[in-house]
């Protein structure tokens, strides 16, 4: 199952963003372990990201829908554009901010 994912991920991650058309129609476990691989190269680690954190990325990618972010420990952001999803880091003074 692992070599299952891992190569489905190689297959969805392109230019650090991940092909949320290509894996919207996957089984539910296997799209958030696609995910979970996704956010730890894009981040670094996987600290603090939680159930509640992959379930929201999930439904982005089920909705299909652009236009809204999902906030990762940190000062991250994903956002889905034009069926990607985007990896974003918020820099410090914008951190200070919010």
């Amino acid at each position: 199952l692992d070599e299952l994912v891992r190569d489905l991920a190689n297959k969805a991650i392109v230019d650090h963003t991940l092909d949320a058309k290509l894996i919207a129609g996957l089984d539910g476990p296997i799209r958030r372990r696609i995910v979970r691989i996704w956010i730890e190269m894009s981040r670094g680690d996987l600290r603090r990201i939680d159930k509640t954190h992959l379930d929201a990325v999930d439904g982005m990618i089920l909705r299909g829908v652009g236009g809204k972010a999902v906030e990762l420990p940190g000062g991250c952001l994903v956002r889905m554009s034009r069926g990607r999803l985007h990896f974003e880091q918020r820099d410090a003074t914008e951190k200070e901010h919010t």
